[in-house]
């Protein structure tokens, strides 16, 4: 549970992938040896080989980059439910997220290999790894926004956002976590 005031834990939301560290090693090895070599070589006979070893080396970070970045497809929509109608609520806030697929039907959030990241007023406060949250706000008006990314925090394409505008109103009991309509 996050307290306002309290410094926020760290989180992030990637937007693409990253390519194993081997990978690049290779790319980058097959560039710098094929470089030198058909710099250093003397032989006429032998720097093609180098030329092609290099551009191997290029051709395959390119590979890896154009491949390895694209996001994965977005598993359903996001919605956030507080208890209360929203409008004015109390502090501690008691925050569902729901999801629903194209069809319709409900999907598990945040699910297997996904986590939730809230963010308040637009400083990102926590990642999730459940489908509720009891939040700590003070009086006023707040912003939350809550997005659906992967494990390793990449998003989702399009982006699975919810927002919602609440009128924090003093402090009260932690309503029951309400359930998805």
């Amino acid at each position: 549970m996050w307290v306002a005031g309290a410094p926020p834990p760290l989180a992030h939301v990637v937007t693409g992938a990253a390519d194993p560290a081997w990978l690049s090693w290779i790319t980058a090895i097959a560039m710098g040896v094929g470089v030198l070599g058909a710099v250093a070589v003397r032989r006429r006979a032998v720097r093609p080989a180098f030329v092609g070893l290099a551009a191997l080396g290029l051709a395959g970070r390119i590979g890896l980059g154009s491949v390895l970045t694209a996001a994965p497809v977005a598993p359903y929509a996001l919605t956030i439910v507080v208890a209360g109608d929203g409008g004015g609520v109390t502090s501690p806030m008691a925050v569902r997220l729901c999801g629903r697929t194209t069809g319709g039907g409900t999907a598990q959030v945040p699910g297997p290999g996904r986590l939730i990241d809230i963010a308040v007023d637009g400083s990102s406060r926590r990642t999730l790894s459940a489908d509720h949250v009891a939040l700590l706000l003070p009086d006023g008006g707040h912003r939350v926004k809550a997005e659906l990314v992967t494990a390793d925090h990449r998003a989702f394409q399009p982006r699975v956002v919810a927002q919602l505008s609440v009128d924090v109103q003093g402090t009260g009991v932690t309503p029951a976590v309400p359930g998805c309509s």
